[in-house]
Order: structure tokens, then sequence, then C-alpha cells
């Protein structure tokens, strides 16, 4: 672990240090004597009598790296040598000795417990649907802030506060540094440690400001302690205690034992209620377009605070609560986003119960299947689930079904030069309302009631019955004719 000008000011605090730290980067590997023969190395600090640098300071020594300063209120360079050694050792064997158990399968609570030795500080670690995976123990209820006390009885902050950080953890969840939060709500300060899985945020750490003042050296500590939780993360990949907050709707969609009683606990957290109406968005992206996959997919992250945006089967989802975010207004936005990527987006129904997701899935597959594909377009499902039933019976049931009426019908037509196929189709199409097909046809009534007649009488069809007709609908899907009812 490099240290920093910043931890060696904290470490050697008993000296009564006065810094003068301008950059203060954790690229420190070890430290020296200054000496005129010396050439300064970036990585070292180097250490000397303050009277050789500064005229009125002659019992003091001074730690120099680059343009920071620390000004020691000793004399002795070699006790402040060893001492500076002493952090070295310290802090190296803490983070080595955190790798070596990760390496020998140690669980997330044991990083905390080993953790808290260096930082010193009450800490939590969040999943990323905010719940609590492990903290410091040590820590009882009613010795911290009331929060903390909801933590160790819900393992999650109230829903209170998360209703108030939502906007702020929409827009953490890119943040690659550690952050100070002071939310009004809370009694103390806190430091947040977004905690990353390869491009996405699978949690965050976060320490409380208690027993020490937040200092920039406890910053670094705790940066170091989130890479520390991230190579743990690299060697877990499959375990449960830290996921990605989507990745329970890919299990769900890859058919994956799930339950969905602690999801519907975790979406409340945030607002969702089971009664909720949602909607799920699809964007299959061609092969020609691959490259803006993952520019989409957190544009789309950064765009819908009210939705969960997810990479799944190949394709971008988009699951959207209607209560927090209208149809309408997530559909605009959306638009203008998908005509700049050059693709479009396929919906599902709407629905309430997440066990449909799978079915929401299929419903914007096959809708994208029949769909023009026409950039920046959504194509809602129920407007094409028709052309999709009708495609599914014209190609894939065998001709020998269709209703033998049908082949009738054309050959009289083809004999007589009548159109009896098409008027009976029409009839069908209009639900067997005589005004409106004899205004189609351009018919009077009783020409229309004539034709009927005519093709009950060639085809031995008992066109008053409701399954004869039904039968003839599908017969015409099947056939190649649409009969698409009117109301």
């Amino acid at each position: 672990m490099k240290l920093s000008m910043w931890i060696l000011a904290d470490w050697l605090k008993k000296y009564r240090p006065v810094a003068k730290i301008e950059s203060g980067e954790p690229v420190l590997r070890s430290a020296r004597i200054l000496t005129a023969e010396k050439t300064l190395e970036p990585h070292i600090v180097y250490l000397a009598p303050a009277k050789d640098y500064i005229s009125n300071e002659p019992q003091k020594i001074i730690c120099v790296h680059g343009h920071d300063m620390i000004l020691l209120d000793a004399e002795d360079l070699d006790l402040v040598l060893n001492d500076i050694f002493d952090a070295f050792d310290y802090y190296n064997g803490w983070s080595d000795g955190m790798i070596r158990d990760i390496q020998n399968g140690c669980n997330l609570q044991h990083l905390m417990d080993a953790g808290h030795q260096a930082i010193g500080q009450p800490m939590m670690i969040f999943d990323a649907n905010h719940m609590v995976t492990a903290y410091t123990k040590q820590y009882l209820r009613g010795t911290l802030d009331p929060e903390w006390d909801v933590m160790l009885e819900t393992k999650s902050v109230s829903l209170e506060a998360l209703k108030r950080m939502k906007e702020h953890l929409h827009r953490s969840q890119f943040m690659h540094s550690v952050e100070i939060l002071d939310f009004p709500f809370f009694n103390e300060r806190s430091l947040q440690r977004m905690l990353f899985q390869g491009r996405f945020a699978n949690g965050r750490l976060i320490v409380l400001e208690v027993n020490e003042p937040i200092t920039p050296s406890m910053m670094q500590l705790v940066d170091s302690f989130g890479r520390i939780l991230e190579v743990w993360m690299e060697h877990n990949v499959k375990n449960e205690e830290l996921k990605e907050e989507s990745a329970i709707f890919c299990e769900i969609l890859e058919g994956n034992s799930v339950s969905f009683q602690e999801l519907d606990y975790k979406l409340n957290l945030v607002g969702w209620k089971p009664e909720h109406e949602k909607a799920l968005f699809m964007i299959k992206i061609p092969r020609s377009h691959q490259m803006i996959t993952y520019p989409l997919l957190y544009t789309l992250q950064r765009s819908f605070e009210a939705c969960y945006v997810f990479l799944c089967h190949e394709a971008i989802f988009l699951l959207a609560n209607l209560v927090l975010g209208s149809y309408p207004e997530i559909g605009q936005r959306l638009t203008a986003i998908l005509y700049q990527s050059g693709v479009c987006c396929g919906v599902s129904y709407f629905f309430q119960d997440m066990r449909q997701l799978p079915m929401c899935e299929e419903q914007c597959r096959f809708t994208l299947q029949c769909a023009p594909g026409e950039k920046g377009h959504l194509y809602r499902c129920q407007e094409y689930a028709f052309d999709y039933l009708k495609s599914l019976l014209s190609t894939r049931i065998s001709q020998a079904v269709v209703h033998p009426a049908l082949q009738q019908l054309k050959s009289y037509d083809a004999s007589t030069k009548n159109a009896l196929y098409a008027t009976l189709k029409t009839y069908l199409d209009c639900s067997c309302n005589l005004v409106q097909a004899s205004k189609i046809l351009s018919l009077h009534r009783n020409s229309l009631l004539y034709r009927l007649h005519k093709i009950e009488e060639i085809t031995g069809l008992q066109l008053d019955d409701p399954q004869v007709r039904t039968y003839l609908i599908v017969s015409y899907l099947i056939d190649g004719g649409e009969t698409r009812s009117v109301s």
C-alpha cells in the first residue's frame, strides 16, 4: 500500500505536525534522510533538520515530498525516520493481510472487522439494493445515530432516508472517488465510497464521522479499503453478498430461482409498490451498432431515475414504474435518446406482478420482430400482437387445417367471376354486422344477404354458429387473409 503526506501527518501527530500539502497523493513507498548528494526519487519522503532550510526553526524536522511539507516538533532524525517506517509497516501489513485473507476465502464481514482496525470509525456496506451486507459489529444499538439502530433492526436504512437520498444515490452510482455526505437528517457526517465490479456499482461503503473528524488521510484510507473490497468482489463473482442492483431482474429473465417476497421488499424501500403499473422496454442492438451498447446503457441509467436499466440476453432493458414516471414522459425522453443512437424499442403490455417479467420480455421480442424498426420509435406490444399471431398462423400451421369452405369459394369465384371469398371475409371482419359490411362492400343490404345465402348453399356453412365463424376467422389468417374484427 502506498502512503501519502496526509497519512504520515496523522501518523506523526505526537510531534504536533504543521502540514503544508498541495498534492498529498498516495504515492509514497519509503522514507530517507535527505543529504546533499542524493537525487530525489518520486516515491520517497525525505527528512532533514528544519534549520538547514528554515532559519527560524532550529529544533524541528522537516519532511518533504515534492511541494508537500510537514514540519515536526522533534530533533531526532532517526527516531522520526523509524516512526515513519512503522507507518509503512503498519499500513502495508494491514493491506497485504486483507489481500491474503481474500485469497484464503474470507467473507465480507471479516474484511469489515479488519478494515476497522485502521479506519477506526463505524462502517457499513450496502449492496446495490440498499440492503446492509456487513457492518462494524462493536457498535450496538443506542450507541450511535438513530439511523444506525434502524439499520441493525431492518438491515437497511429507513424508507424516509432512502427517499431523501434517492436523487443523490442515483447520481453517485457513477462516482469513483470518496465523497463527504452531510445530510441534515443524520446526526453525523459520513464518507461514501461506491464499490464497482467492472463497469457497474454493486454496492457502497459508508463510514460515519464519530470517533475522529474526517480528514484527507481518512478519506484516502477509506478509498484504499474500498479498492480491497473490490478485489474481494472480483474473487467472489458468484457470491450473493454484493450484486449489481439489477442483477435480480436478469435472474428472473434467465429463469433462475429468486425470492419475489424479498424483491417486493427491496422495491418497496425505493417506493415501488406491488400494485404500481409497470412496463418493460427492450432495446435490441443490431450487430452493426454493438459499439454503442455501453454508452447507450450509461446514458439511459443517468436519464431515468424511476427506472431500472440493465443488460441481459444481448439487449438493454428499461424497467419503468409508471406511477413514478408516466409513460408519455418516459416515451418522449426515450425517443430522443434512441433516435440519436439509431435504434428502436419494443414495449410490453403494462403489468403489476414482477413474475410476469419473462412474458413481458417475450412480448417485447415479438413486437420488435413485427415492427418496421425505424430509429427512435417505441413499438407497443398491443399494436403488434395480432400481426405476430397472424404470422405464426400463416407460417407454422398446415394449410390442411384451413376450413374447406374457403377453397370452395375460391374455385367458385374463379369459374363465375364472383367475389364470395372476399365477401365472407369482410362480413367476418365486421363481426357479422350487415350494415357495416354492406357499406364497405358498396352493396345493398339485400344484395349482401343474397351473397351470404349463396355462400351457405355452396359450402353448407351455418354462419349463425359462433364456433363456425371462429373457425373461419382462423382459417382466413392461416390462408393469408387478414380478419381483424371491427367493433
